[in-house]
């Protein structure tokens, strides 16, 4: 099973995010061609506290003492593509940037303001600074028309191809202290 778990750092210091996960397939029940994520949702069920605990551990950590090592200290937000094993996470991809569904379902539960994140990954000071998030869920749905497989979005009116709906239960936003939250 996939899971992502983003994370901030100043090349020294690593603040992780709230772990996701994405649906790959266009089509429900798992079928259809593979995507970039039809949707995603958060926190991911299959990475509990003691697997997050140890993706920093033994993923994250080492690999940036690594480039710290190798003169070429990496700052900002390094996304992590993980399989979940019997034998713990392993490593699927990384970047270096914000996964788009991933970022859709994490930063809006982020209490820290992201500028200060941001300032501190550049300063080196993000030791001193604590990552809070909400303690609820978020999901995001990706709707395409006319189906994936096209994907063709040559003379098409932007909303035509894609309409991302961002579904955020929160406690912290106006009037959503009940339901659901809808951005568009």
């Amino acid at each position: 099973e996939e899971a992502s778990l983003l994370c901030f750092t100043d090349g020294k210091t690593i603040c992780p995010m709230i772990s996701s996960q994405d649906h790959k397939r266009a089509y429900d029940g798992d079928k259809g061609p593979n995507t970039g994520g039809m949707g995603t949702y958060a926190p991911a069920p299959v990475m509990s506290e003691t697997l997050v605990q140890e993706t920093y551990t033994k993923i994250l950590l080492p690999t940036i003492q690594a480039m710290e090592k190798e003169g070429k200290p990496y700052k900002g937000c390094l996304y992590a593509g993980l399989m979940i094993t019997a034998d713990g996470p392993k490593v699927v991809e990384f970047n270096a940037r914000f996964g788009d569904p991933e970022a859709q379902v994490g930063l809006p539960r982020m209490r820290t303001d992201i500028v200060d994140v941001f300032e501190a990954c550049i300063d080196g000071t993000l030791d001193q600074t604590e990552l809070s998030f909400d303690d609820n869920a978020a999901v995001i749905i990706n709707g395409v028309e006319n189906g994936i497989e096209r994907f063709n979005m040559v003379g098409m009116p932007l909303l035509a191809v894609m309409l991302i709906i961002t579904i955020i239960r929160s406690l912290t936003l106006p009037g959503a202290s009940e339901g659901l939250a809808f951005m568009f």
